[in-house]
């Protein structure tokens, strides 16, 4: 399994339910909690972990994904910094 959540720190909020990409994540309705639906189907994105405001999430990366990961998607890294201000295009006319 590459996703686990960990529920004793989870708040419920179902961010990460909203954002998987593959709907790997289904929700609990009786318990407000989400679960690992589909674990084989799991693309290692790390969307969930990124979104996850509680650190709940738990993700596993493959050892035959482990060098290719890391190359090529560093996802799941977390900027120390975001300055939107660098990605927006600013007029000096107005």
């Amino acid at each position: 399994m590459s996703v686990r959540i960990d529920l004793e720190k989870c708040i419920g909020c179902g961010t990460c339910y909203r954002e998987c990409p593959n709907d790997i994540i289904g929700w609990n309705d009786i318990t407000c909690k989400p679960f690992i639906a589909y674990p084989d189907e799991c693309g290692h994105c790390g969307v969930c972990k990124l979104e996850c405001k509680s650190e709940a999430i738990i993700h596993i990366i493959p050892l035959a994904c482990y060098d290719d990961y890391f190359e090529f998607g560093p996802s799941t890294n977390k900027p120390t910094t975001f300055d939107w201000r660098k990605y927006v295009q600013h007029d000096a006319k107005s």
